[in-house]
């Protein structure tokens, strides 16, 4: 007998600006405006990698979109630098 199948789907924590936008349609220059405006914090809604580019965190981007409070991504509360 076989094992029964499972979601083998792998979820990332970040995404790059461009599978956010796949993921979700807001565009990068949407991202940066909102970033600008205050709308999305950093080490809550997105991190910067090593290089300084924005990596979108899905978690704190749902826990937007459901109105949910914010958490931070890490546990000093700012982004990765």
């Amino acid at each position: 007998m076989s094992e029964p199948a499972t979601d083998q789907r792998m979820t990332a924590r970040y995404v790059r600006l461009s599978v956010f936008h796949n993921l979700t349609g807001i565009k990068p220059n949407a991202v940066h405006q909102r970033i600008h405006r205050g709308v999305w914090l950093e080490g809550f809604e997105f991190v910067r990698d090593p290089l300084g580019q924005i990596q979108m965190s899905m978690e704190g981007y749902y826990r937007w979109v459901e109105g949910r409070p914010r958490v931070a991504l890490n546990p000093t509360g700012t982004g990765s630098r």
